[in-house]
């Protein structure tokens, strides 16, 4: 590839990219539905593929035929993405989209075939080779932009030759779209993946996944999820890439200046019959007595003439200037020279951070200046050493720099990760090892369950407890000790959202032949919710009561 020469680009990265997103909005339903038709068809067929051959006893069997349906679905979308490249870069320059016969269909196919076939080949291999991407990327977008005609070469060439242009936008554009399409990718997910519970949820209705939510983290799932992102992200990229060739032919062709004399045409024609009609009223009353007979008109403009004066038809002039719709044309006023403005503490406050931030700028600006000229020189000296282009040994020398800073941020956030990660687990256990598990499980917090702690802890617990004087906190722990024992021997089954009398009936239901069970639990349910919720004071002995209902549960139970 020779390089072209490169002027400055007139449009950075945003720039583009924002135009290109008013220019998918300004698109018709033609245009959507060109890449409708050729996208759709493919990701289907991608999906089915993938899911078949993953899954099917006999994928096997049918595996080429699948394939080779799976390239010409491939071929298929490229065929339309030059349509609606093509009908894209018309709606740019206001010319008519070019009619696609069933010749040019097959010719763009052809073409398409040809070029974007390497493409699965070739922009792998210029990922690993990290350099070129860029170049490869833009030169394949290109040729969607300009594959819809009867020339093959023409559009080859343009596609090479706009590749090269602009390479700090270029690159800038592929980054933003790739984070662009990771956000995507993310929301995508998200939504997928909570559309089910939703569901469930709003309509009650019952699927696979919400009866196990793991069932949605497979291929397919993953699969779909990129397939739409693929269907969001693609047409932006494409008007973007077409609006890139559309300035990269400007700079030679002056195409923006020709369209811009269109519409500033029209808009003067527009004026014109305006300003026509405007005459038109002011003068004859109405537009309708211009037609008519010879006379009619003679008499008219004898009349208009005799009743309105000079002075008259200045006056309604300046009138209808006046009005709200073409008070954007006058000149604004200008205020007066000298303005007395009394600043207060808060405004001085405000010019004192302004001229600080300022100061700062400055500084900052003069840094990266002298950065700058320390880079340009270096470039010149690595240029007269080696003797390649100086735009090369730009690239090489941002590459290099890049690469090393990525490298100092990884570096960097892997060392600062595994230092705190580091530090939590020493406190982590230095605090384990000092306060014993049981201390650590705070028996007054109502939502401290029976699942906290094995049963043996729990009654280790309300011995320490009673011998502080805790007795109302030591009947909780032995409550728990009882909960803890009966979910062992699957008498209950623990859960946050059970009641006392939940655990009750369920008591019943599963230990209903061993009537002491239940009946002691009962009981020992009434002492403790009259300490805990009511204000029945307990003491050691009731405590001890406590105690052996417990074990009289635990022998009856087995527990």
């Amino acid at each position: 590839m020779t390089r072209p020469s490169r002027p400055a680009p007139e449009h950075g990265a945003i720039e583009v990219l924002e135009g290109a997103f008013g220019l998918l909005r300004s698109a018709d339903g033609a245009t959507v539905m060109a890449y409708a038709l050729g996208t759709l068809p493919f990701l289907l067929t991608v999906l089915y593929f993938c899911g078949d051959m993953s899954r099917g006893a006999s994928a096997a069997g049918h595996l080429p035929e699948a394939a080779l349906g799976v390239a010409l679905c491939f071929i298929w979308m490229k065929t339309w993405h030059a349509i609606f490249a093509g009908r894209l870069m018309a709606l740019l320059t206001e010319a008519a989209p070019a009619r696609i016969g069933v010749l040019r269909f097959l010719k763009t196919m052809a073409g398409q075939s040809f070029i974007q076939s390497t493409a699965l080949v070739v922009l792998p291999l210029s990922v690993i080779l990290l350099g070129p991407f860029g170049w490869v990327y833009a030169f394949f977008h290109n040729f969607s932009v300009y594959g819809a005609g009867d020339d093959a070469r023409a559009a080859y060439s343009k596609s090479e030759r706009f590749a090269l242009i602009w390479p700090m936008q270029n690159h800038a554009m592929i980054l933003i779209l790739w984070l662009f399409g990771l956000f995507v990718f993310a929301d995508v997910f998200a939504s997928l993946l909570l559309a089910p519970f939703l569901l469930h949820t709003l309509l009650g209705v019952e699927t696979v996944f919400t009866r196990s939510p793991y069932a949605l983290l497979n291929t397919t799932f993953l699969g779909i999820a990129v397939c739409l992102t693929y269907l969001c992200v693609n047409p932006l990229s494409l008007a973007a890439y077409v609006l890139r060739c559309y300035h990269g032919e400007s700079v030679r062709t002056g195409e923006d200046l020709k369209v811009e004399l269109k519409r500033a045409a029209r808009d003067r024609a527009k004026q014109a019959v305006v300003a026509l009609l405007l005459a038109a009223i002011l003068i004859g009353g109405t537009p309708a007595r211009c037609h008519g007979s010879s006379a009619a008109v003679g008499r008219t403009d004898a009349s208009a003439s005799s009743t309105i004066s000079p002075e008259d038809l200045d006056r309604t002039l300046r009138e209808v200037m006046a009005r709200r719709e073409f008070a954007w044309r006058a000149p604004g006023e200008e205020g007066p020279s000298e303005m007395v403005i009394h600043e207060g503490p808060i405004a001085r406050f405000l010019e004192a951070v302004e001229d600080l931030l300022a100061s700062w700028y400055k500084k900052i600006k003069r840094l990266i200046g002298r950065l700058l000229a320390w880079i340009r020189e270096r470039l010149k000296s690595e240029e007269t050493a080696s003797g390649e282009p100086h735009g090369s040994v730009l690239w090489m020398f941002y590459t290099r720099a890049l690469l090393f800073l990525l490298l100092a941020a990884a570096l960097s956030v892997l060392a600062v990760s595994g230092l705190r990660l580091y530090r939590r687990r020493t406190r982590d256990e230095a605090e384990a090892s000092l306060q014993p598990r049981a201390m650590r499980v705070d028996v007054s917090d109502d939502s401290v369950g029976a699942g906290e702690l094995p049963a043996e802890e729990w009654l280790e617990m309300a011995r320490a407890l009673t011998e502080k004087g805790e007795f109302r906190l030591a009947v909780r722990a032995l409550y728990l000790a009882t909960m803890a024992r009966l979910a062992r021997a699957e008498l209950i089954t623990l859960s946050v959202y059970k009641s006392n009398a939940e655990y009750q009936r369920e008591l019943r239901r599963k230990a209903a032949s061993r009537v002491d069970v239940p009946d002691c639990f009962s009981l020992m349910l009434q002492t403790f919710e009259r300490v805990w919720y009511g204000r029945f004071a307990a003491d050691e002995n009731l405590v001890e009561d406590t105690r052996q209902l417990m074990e009289r549960m635990r022998i009856e139970a087995g527990a």
